[in-house]
């Protein structure tokens, strides 16, 4: 590829030499103008991925010619590598397979094996490739070479031109040619096994950034977004072998090129919690060219699932979970350490109010008796109650002057378990944000008091004790629970360590 900017044929001469000036000559040039391509008779296809990757459906539709858009169901995009040639280390060319439209006289029936030449980027962020079709003859080089705009914010619709030329592209929805692409699977594999009856719902797994996952009897379906754009990433797993507490799947993800062979091993399912662990993948087109090998074997091996010393279980929370009872009840003072953004602070729960005490109308507390309380009490045993600020100041009869606050936080207790000697808890906040769920580290340190830390994200952190609020171990924020139960409070503490 060789792109030039041209300037004007106007003889430039200096009036005292009366020679050529160069630099006035190329002064002419105008860098708003559009680039000028040329294409080499003699190429080598460069690699594809940058511009495109994977299986997609497209439409298509073209500016002259027939104004409408065709959807053909076999119309595909095939940009992967070839087993068995020298394109299958890399994809260095990408198939186009047009469906006919049958109410559209721009639509046809092809067949393009395009060769990716080279890409190169804009000022504005375009991505242009110029590519060469591998079926047409070297005798028509003006309509064998094309120009493709794509972005990487948009990389569901890029612009082709029809010729060998690129100024014609604007913009991935302005060219002479639109195409919409949408991932689809590379296969459909068939189940021959299922799973436990009470695996089936709608979970939420907190090891890959809350992505939704939906189980039925044959198929597990995950999705989970790949950005802040809201592209989804959507991957099936289906159910191929079984054995104990080990299930062998095939791996089919949209967009995506080969199938895998992933073992996922699951412990019983306790409260909302399902704990699993996720062996590495194998490629299942080994398993075609070698039929001897048995892919259970392999891939549930223990050896399969890393040797890395400090692994746990990931987890499925079933979203939304049903209250539990929370592993520890009672009444407590706390102090919290931990990020200037995590900490619990007072709060309207779904208002804007941030002190609720501020000229309001609630009754004047003394601040000998404000405390930051943290409760698990009565008949509410199955949440925990958070307040910043808490009047605990009786009136005359012994009754609370705060008996009409509102806590500032509710977690509602999700699951519980031990494992690696730490125990552990998920809680849900229907008020977050961004994460419902938290994960907590909680350790009873003695009679009277607990420590609770709680997770960055949805997922405990490798490291994270109950005393963690760094970013390095996983977690914002620490918890000191201090007992403060009243004579007449009728709130006993009770404990259990998962």
């Amino acid at each position: 590829m060789y792109l030039f900017l041209q300037g004007s044929c106007e003889e430039t001469t200096s009036l005292s030499t009366n020679q050529m000036n160069f630099d006035d000559l190329c002064r002419t040039i105008d860098e708003q103008s559009e680039f000028i391509t040329l294409f080499s008779k003699s190429y080598s296809a460069e690699e594809c991925r940058r511009t495109i990757y994977g299986t997609y459906h497209f439409t298509y539709e073209f500016r002259e010619g027939g104004i409408g858009i065709c959807d053909n169901p076999s119309s595909r995009l095939i940009s992967c590598p070839d087993p068995g040639t020298p394109f299958e280390a890399v994809n260095e060319r990408f198939r186009m397979k047009y469906g006919y439209c049958k109410y559209l006289t721009s639509s046809f029936d092809a067949d393009q094996l395009n060769q990716c030449l080279g890409s190169w980027s804009t000022p504005d962020g375009n991505i242009i490739t110029a590519i060469a079709n591998e079926r047409v003859g070297s005798e028509r080089w003006y309509d064998k070479f094309r120009c493709m705009l794509s972005r990487k914010d948009q990389p569901q619709w890029f612009a082709k031109s029809l010729f060998a030329e690129c100024s014609s592209l604007s913009s991935p929805t302005d060219g002479p040619e639109k195409v919409i692409i949408t991932p689809i699977i590379p296969e459909e594999p068939i189940a021959s096994c299922f799973f436990p009856s009470n695996l089936t719902g709608q979970w939420i797994n907190t090891a890959n950034v809350n992505a939704r996952v939906l189980i039925n009897a044959t198929h597990i379906h995950e999705i989970a977004k790949v950005n802040n754009r809201g592209w989804l990433r959507e991957t099936y797993y289906v159910c191929q072998q079984t054995s104990r507490s080990q299930y062998l799947v095939k791996a089919v993800t949209k967009g995506e090129c080969f199938s895998y062979y992933i073992c996922f091993d699951f412990k019983d399912r306790h409260h909302n919690i399902l704990r699993y662990r996720k062996s590495k993948s194998f490629m299942s087109n080994l398993y075609k060219l070698f039929p001897n090998r048995d892919p259970f074997y392999e891939v549930c091996s223990w050896t399969s699932f890393g040797n890395d010393a400090n692994w746990k279980y990931q987890a499925f929370v079933l979203d939304p979970p049903a209250p539990i009872e929370c592993p520890f009840t009672g009444m407590w003072t706390f102090k919290q350490v931990g990020q200037p953004n995590s900490l619990i602070q007072t709060r309207i729960r779904g208002g804007i109010t941030p002190r609720p005490r501020d000229h309001g109308w609630y009754i004047t507390c003394d601040p000998q008796y404000v405390v930051s309380q943290w409760t698990i009490c009565g008949d509410q045993t199955k949440s925990m109650f958070a307040d910043r600020e808490y009047c605990r100041q009786l009136d005359p009869y012994g009754t609370p002057i705060g008996v009409y606050e509102q806590p500032d936080y509710i977690y509602q207790c999700a699951g519980y378990w031990r494992e690696d000697s730490r125990s552990m808890m998920v809680t849900y906040d229907r008020d977050d944000p961004y994460n419902n769920f938290k994960c907590w580290v909680y350790e009873r340190r003695d009679l009277t008091s607990i420590t609770l830390s709680r997770s960055a994200g949805s997922a405990c952190g490798f490291n994270q004790t109950s005393e963690s609020y760094k970013a390095e171990d996983g977690a914002d924020l620490t918890i000191t629970l201090t007992e403060a139960e009243r004579i007449h409070d009728d709130c006993p503490i009770r404990y259990d360590d998962g």
